[in-house]
């Protein structure tokens, strides 16, 4: 799917990469903008989310219905996905309909309405999405785990914000922040598909004739040691919920690709990872464990370790995570977990570039991260020479069993005294 990659910088520094192929008559393409909610102002928690969310609900042409009816009635695509670091927007179409498509877009895109009326119906919904993620405990640990690792930086508030500073923003807040704080930033533009790229690049050219980049700048960010802090939630459940971790790498890192080896083979590898089998498999102190981590360029991301268990279960599934990573970090891994991580990835990375759409965000990913178009097969070569000795060294510097923080929430009448003599130099919050 990438045999022929065209790559464009226009005059007004906007990246174009595109990825022709003549064997289906349709195109996938992502306008991604270099902005998130860590640009949201304190006390205005969420502003981005809810900027986000209205773009499509509304122009100075067109009803937020008249524009789900359009993209509808061609059977496209159309997705607005945003995160702390990043807004995409995304289209799969016909090959036919993707000029007005763009025209249609472009409205849109620089014409947003943002009516009263709609304003007051988003906040209305994610402020029910929020109440909801409040009795969901997957919910409640992922977004106070940012909370604890990331306290006092821009990156610490969920991405959709808290009940009460969404009910604050106006519409002059959403107007200043959508002209200043998206379409004031870079832009990349990627996609794929069967269109021959002069054609690709002429729309977009005339879609973003006039676009300036206002600022490009970002907030320093100078945390990056993890702080030993556990923040203990009580609340009507009946078992006990977990996401401890620290902080990670960024996605540019020359050792990035011993990350992703080394995460499949201690936590991220599903029913082949050490934890699943030891915690979950042999002992049966967990219902599911895994490792994950997150890239939040140009900011530090993060990495992190999920358990949900039992309350008898809980003290022996935690004691044995936190010996398994230390077994990890000092015995590092073994040749052949080695070669099993390798034999996944040589027949998994390939398979994530067989569709349009995901060829779209391959591409997409690189004008982000600042990478080569063909890093994915850069990074699958990485991994297939690894050698033992190099990843271990990574694993020895990398992996922490001391200085982990996060959030662990448990039934309201629990006894978690236990937890001060497995970290017994760390800070506690109760709430």
């Amino acid at each position: 799917m990438l045999k022929r990659v065209y790559k464009v910088e226009l005059e007004n520094k906007i990246k174009i990469l595109y990825a022709e192929n003549k064997e289906l008559p349709i195109v996938s393409f992502a306008i991604g903008f270099d902005t998130g909610s860590y640009l949201d102002p304190i006390g205005k928690e969420g502003l981005f989310y809810l900027t986000s969310n209205l773009i499509d609900k509304g122009s100075n042409l067109y009803s937020s219905y008249s524009i789900r009816e359009f993209f509808d009635s061609l059977g496209a695509k159309f997705n607005i996905i945003t995160s702390k670091n990043f807004l995409i927007f995304k289209i799969l179409c016909k090959a036919e309909d993707f000029e007005k498509i763009v025209d249609f877009l472009e409205n849109i895109l620089f014409y947003p309405s943002f009516d009263e009326v709609e304003i007051d119906k988003e906040k209305d919904a994610i402020i029910s999405e929020i109440l909801q993620d409040e009795d969901e405990p997957e919910a409640i640990i992922s977004k106070k785990f940012y909370e604890v690792l990331y306290k006092d930086t821009p990156l610490y508030h969920p991405v959709d914000g808290y009940v009460n500073t969404i009910r604050e923003i106006s519409k002059s807040d959403i107007e200043n922040f959508y002209r200043e704080k998206i379409l004031g930033r870079k832009v990349f533009v990627a996609g794929s598909g069967y269109l021959n790229f002069d054609k690709f690049l002429k729309k977009f050219e005339k879609l973003f004739k006039n676009y300036k980049v206002l600022s490009d700048n970002y907030p320093e960010i100078k945390k990056n040691k993890t702080e030993r802090k556990i923040l203990i939630i009580k609340k009507r459940v009946n078992q006990v919920f977990l996401r401890i971790g620290h902080f990670s790498i960024k996605r540019k890192d020359k050792n990035f690709h011993y990350l992703i080896i080394s995460n499949y083979i201690l936590g991220g590898g599903a029913f082949a990872s050490r934890l699943f089998n030891k915690i979950r498999n042999e002992l049966g102190f967990v219902y599911s464990i895994y490792s994950k981590f997150n890239t939040l360029d140009p900011f530090i991301g993060s990495y992190s370790y999920i358990f949900q268990t039992s309350e008898n279960n809980f003290k022996d599934a935690l004691k044995k995570l936190v010996e398994e990573i230390k077994k990890f970090k000092l015995k590092g891994a073994t040749k052949r977990e080695l070669s099993d991580a390798k034999g996944f990835y040589k027949g998994y990375i390939p398979r994530e570039l067989e569709t349009y759409s995901q060829v779209t965000n391959h591409l997409l990913s690189a004008l982000q991260y600042g990478l080569k178009h063909s890093y994915v097969f850069e990074t699958l070569k990485k991994i297939l020479d690894t050698k033992i000795e190099n990843l271990n060294t990574f694993i020895k510097n990398f992996y922490d069993y001391e200085n982990l923080s996060g959030v662990i929430l448990v039934p309201n009448e629990y006894d978690f005294s236990f937890l001060r003599n497995i970290f017994s130099q760390h800070t506690f919050e109760v709430l």
